[in-house]
């Protein structure tokens, strides 16, 4: 039996659709492989639905602040912009259609037409008579495999939790059919999607309770600017609840029960945003020599599973969380490795992640804290103030930081900012610090003012500050050149 494709990827997300892009751009011929329903993969949807809902929450924050300001008049100044003048149908009908019109530029059809074999239907890999993936019967002989499924979501061992019912991230959609906004939620997590959606439905009216086991929230990210987002979460009214181990739920007429330690909560929905694994159900990956884990598959840094023709993308890490813009990042290097020589090794500390709250928390590389285990003093932190910035002064809002750890002898090391719009200024960070370049090629980096990102540039000029104040040579010696000069020029 010949072998048909280059690359067969089983997908069900939009990584998975981006590889197939990816390789049918080189020419190479590709099989996409999705379950049924992957026209809408639901969580796609979700994350989609997700973000539209947190635009709707920024635009109503916006309008109360302008009210808080009295920049309207006459009849407008006496406009109602507390939390029941929202329209709750309205607000998702709107969303659900932002959603759908973003998941459809990258529909099946679109990619049909870019020359992807797309295949919807149940598919397992299988060894015999050769191996191959089986999908409804017919199998595909490919060169390499691509294991590129969607996420689900982490269900907790939960007494009572099934029966009183639950939304998920991915499910999001099954409170646009409550005629009426919930006036009481509860979000389980403490992740940047437990973080995003308590902050979005508390902007849209919902009294929303935060419980998360740790002592904060986004415990494996940088603490001063986990801080930060926690405290603007409170004062939007949030009430966050740590150290909060939920033990039962039960349901309470029309309500819902939960019992946190010592305490009892009322709720009218519950939302778990508690974490997210591959969906492996029914790969039979067993098959091909591949066996994991508590859904977790082994792999080397080339993306390889311990069938060195498998390749896995999109998997959440063990040391913080899972986003998209790391599943692209590992779809392009895993099908650069399948399709050619497997030499591509994946780095994750090169790719930025964000937390869409507002402000904004994005960061790229190492952590303070990991900085300085691994580096000890050598490691040091620059940090500025968004209050610095002449942009953040015009916009009115100053909430946050830049913070670069570097390397004492220039390199970057890793980055954790704060504030409006971050998540569109890390990347130039993350490309620095992909292409090793040292921190002065940031503090001599040319910046249209004013604007936010020039933030960063004066961040990284502190370097060259505290590099010349402890060379105290140096500062001798530039001190003797000029009071030379200044004698020589008499």
């Amino acid at each position: 039996m010949t072998v048909e494709y280059d690359l067969a990827i089983v997908g069900g997300s939009a990584a998975g659709r981006y590889a197939a892009a990816a390789a049918a751009a080189l020419k190479a011929r590709v099989a996409l492989v999705e379950p049924p329903g992957g026209e809408t993969i639901s969580g796609e949807m979700g994350t989609n639905l997700r973000l539209a809902l947190n635009q709707v929450g920024r635009l109503l924050q916006q309008c109360r602040m302008a009210d808080s300001l009295e920049l309207f008049s006459g009849a407008q100044q006496d406009r109602d912009w507390h939390p029941g003048a929202v329209d709750w149908v309205r607000v998702w009908q709107w969303a659900e259609g932002t959603a759908k019109r973003v998941l459809d530029r990258h529909a099946l059809a679109v990619l049909a037409s870019q020359g992807v074999d797309t295949i919807v239907g149940a598919g397992e890999f299988c060894r015999r008579p050769q191996p191959a993936f089986v999908v409804e019967g017919r199998p595909l002989r490919s060169r390499a495999y691509l294991i590129a499924p969607a996420l689900r979501s982490t269900i907790p061992a939960i007494d009572g939790l099934h029966i009183t019912g639950y939304c998920t991230t991915e499910t999001l959609g099954q409170l646009a059919k409550r005629p009426e906004r919930p006036q009481r939620l509860a979000v389980m997590g403490d992740g940047p999607l437990a973080t995003e959606l308590a902050q979005t439905f508390s902007r849209l009216g919902c009294q929303v309770a935060l419980l998360v086991r740790s002592p904060q929230i986004l415990p494996r990210l940088d603490a001063e600017a986990a801080q930060w987002i926690q405290a603007q979460l409170e004062m939007e009214g949030v009430r966050v609840f740590t150290h909060s181990r939920v033990l039962e739920v039960k349901p309470l007429a029309d309500k819902k029960w939960i019992q946190v330690g010592d305490w009892e909560l009322e709720t009218d929905e519950i939302i778990l945003a508690v974490g997210q694994q591959l969906d492996l159900t029914g790969l039979n990956l067993a098959a091909v020599g591949v066996q994991p884990t508590h859904n977790h598959i082994l792999l080397n840094d080339k993306l390889q599973t311990t069938n060195r023709q498998i390749y896995v993308c999109g998997q959440p890490p063990s040391d913080t969380y899972a986003s998209l813009q790391r599943a692209r990042y590992e779809a392009s290097v895993a099908v650069k490795n399948a399709l050619f020589w497997p030499r591509h090794r994946a780095n994750a500390l090169t790719v930025p992640g964000t937390v869409f709250s507002d402000p904004e928390l994005a960061w790229v590389g190492l952590t303070e804290d990991q900085a300085q285990q691994r580096y000890g003093e050598d490691a040091w932190v620059l940090k500025q103030a968004l209050q610095s910035s002449d942009r953040a002064q015009l916009r009115g809002d100053m909430a946050g930081f830049c913070k670069l750890i570097v390397h004492r002898q220039g390199r970057i090391l890793g980055a954790q900012l704060v504030g409006p719009d971050v998540a569109e200024w890390v990347g130039a960070i993350a490309l620095a610090q992909q292409q090793r370049l040292k921190i002065d090629a940031i503090a001599n980096l040319p910046c249209p003012s004013p604007t936010l990102s020039d933030l960063y540039r004066q961040t990284a000029a502190q370097w060259q500050k505290r590099r010349l104040k402890r060379n105290h040579r140096l500062e001798d010696w530039l001190a003797g050149f000029f009071h030379w000069r200044r004698s020589w020029s008499k």
